[in-house]
């Protein structure tokens, strides 16, 4: 039998030595990497300004562990909402006069951001 390439891996297959074999001859190609939970910007030792934006007051809730972590690594995060608050039809449901319902909202969205480390601003646009 003639050993190629092909041949040694077909035999190390069958003989249950294919992966001992790739394993040796991928050590060799190790190279430093960058550790996968390392924040951009952060090889270049700098701070940054991530800004968050979402249409409504809550948008942002969903990625409030990444803000929260670009925060504790001292970036500034800024969270951005382009309504106050104001939903027709969540204050409608929990029977609240429209300017009540949009002040609560505010309130636990600023509690939200400083729990985070963020800061956020309110945008005036309505429906």
């Amino acid at each position: 039998m003639i050993w190629s390439r092909r041949n040694l891996f077909r035999w190390a297959g069958r003989s249950g030595l294919a992966l001992p074999l790739l394993a040796r001859s991928q050590q060799g190609e190790r190279k430093e990497g960058i550790p996968a939970d390392t924040l951009p910007g952060a090889a270049l030792n700098r701070k940054l300004k991530v800004v968050f934006v979402g249409a409504h007051i809550d948008d942002w809730i969903d990625c409030a562990g990444t803000i929260a972590r670009y925060a504790k690594a001292g970036h500034k995060a800024l969270l951005l909402s382009f309504t106050p608050g104001d939903s027709r039809s969540m204050a409608d449901m929990n029977h609240l006069p429209l300017d009540e319902l949009a002040r609560i909202r505010r309130q636990d969205a600023i509690a939200g951001a400083k729990i985070l480390g963020a800061e956020i601003r309110f945008l005036d646009q309505h429906k």
